[in-house]
C-alpha cells in the first residue's frame, strides 16, 4: 500500500509541472499576440499602405509588361502600313480660310497698335494747337501794342531826321564858260583834287588819287588825308582859283552838308563862283574831261 502512494505522489508532481509550462506557453504566446497587435496600431499610414510583392505577383506584372509593349508595337505596326488619308478639299478651303483669318487678325492687332500710337500723336497736336489758338487770341492786342510803338519808333526817326537834315540855300545859277577846279565834300572834310593834268591822266591835287575808267576817271579821296574848311590849304586853294578867275566844282556827299555850309560864306566872300555835284552815299564820283561848251554855276 505504501509503494503504491509513492508512484502516484510523483505522477502527481510530473502532471503539476507539465500543466504549469503549458500554461507558462500559452501565457507567452498571448503576450506575443498583444505586443503584434499594439505594434501595428502605432505604425505610421504610409507604414501600414506598404505592402511586400510576392514572387507570384512580380511575375504576374512581367507579363502584363511584356503583353503592354507587343501591343504598343503591332498598334505602330498598323499605324505606319495605313495609306495616307485622303484631305477634302471643303478641309483644304477651311485650312486656307483660317490662316488668312490668322493673318488678318495680325494685321488688325497691328493697325490697333499704329492707331493707338497716332491717336496719341493727335492729342499732342491738339494740345499744340491749343496753345497756338490761345497765343493767335492774343496777338491783335500784340500788334495794337507793336503798332503803337512803331508809330512811337517812327516819330522818333522823324526828330531824329529832322535834328541832322541840313537845308542848303543856293543862290540861282548862271551860265560859265570858265575853266573849274576840284575839291570834294566828303566824311566832314575838304579833299583838295585841282585841276586836271592832261598829260599825266590824273588831278594835281595832293588829296585825291586819279585812276582811269572807260569813259572817264574816278576821283577817290585819299584816307586820312582831308583838311577841314578852316585849313590853310583850303583858304590858299580858294585864292588862287578866284585869283585865276576860275570856278570850282563841288562834290558833295550827304554827309558834308555841314561842311559846304561853313565853307559857302568863304565861298561868297572870296568872289569865287562854284557848280555842286550831288552825290550819293558810297558813290564813286566819276569824272569825264573834255566835250568844251558852257556849264552852270552859282
Amino acid at each position: 500500500m505504501r509503494r503504491r502512494q509513492t508512484q502516484t505522489d510523483s505522477f502527481d508532481l510530473f502532471l503539476d509541472t507539465i500543466c504549469n509550462t503549458f500554461g507558462g506557453i500559452i501565457f507567452l504566446a498571448i503576450l506575443v499576440a498583444i505586443l503584434i497587435q499594439t505594434r501595428s496600431v502605432l505604425q505610421q499610414p504610409d507604414q501600414r499602405d506598404q505592402t511586400t510583392q510576392t514572387p507570384q505577383e512580380a511575375r504576374q506584372l512581367e507579363t502584363r509588361l511584356a503583353a503592354a509593349e507587343s501591343s504598343v508595337q503591332r498598334l505602330t505596326l498598323a499605324l505606319n502600313s495605313m495609306p495616307e488619308a485622303k484631305v477634302n478639299d471643303d478641309f483644304r478651303e477651311y485650312s486656307k480660310t483660317k490662316a488668312e483669318l490668322a493673318d488678318i487678325d495680325q494685321n488688325i492687332q497691328r493697325l490697333i497698335a499704329a492707331s493707338n500710337a497716332k491717336s496719341k500723336t493727335l492729342e499732342e497736336i491738339i494740345s499744340e494747337n491749343e496753345k497756338i489758338e490761345e497765343e493767335n487770341r492774343n496777338v491783335p492786342e500784340r500788334l495794337k501794342s507793336l503798332t503803337e510803338l512803331a508809330k512811337q519808333e517812327e516819330a522818333a526817326v522823324a526828330q531824329l531826321i529832322n535834328t541832322k537834315q541840313t537845308t542848303l540855300k543856293l543862290p540861282r545859277e548862271r551860265e560859265s564858260t570858265s575853266e573849274s577846279t576840284l575839291a570834294l565834300l566828303k566824311d566832314g572834310n575838304v579833299y583838295l583834287a585841282g585841276e586836271f593834268d592832261g598829260i599825266r591822266d590824273e588831278f594835281d591835287g595832293p588829296h585825291v588819287d586819279t585812276k582811269k575808267t572807260l569813259g572817264g576817271f574816278r576821283v577817290i579821296a585819299k584816307r586820312g588825308q582831308g583838311v577841314d574848311v578852316d585849313n590853310s590849304n583850303t583858304t590858299s586853294f580858294l585864292s588862287t582859283t578866284a585869283r585865276q578867275r576860275k570856278i570850282v566844282t563841288l562834290a558833295l556827299w550827304p554827309d558834308s552838308f555841314g561842311t559846304f555850309t561853313e565853307l559857302k560864306p568863304k565861298l561868297i566872300n572870296s568872289g569865287l563862283r562854284y557848280q555842286i555835284w550831288f552825290q550819293t552815299p558810297n558813290e564813286d564820283l566819276i569824272v569825264s574831261i573834255g566835250g568844251g561848251g558852257s556849264g552852270r554855276a552859282q
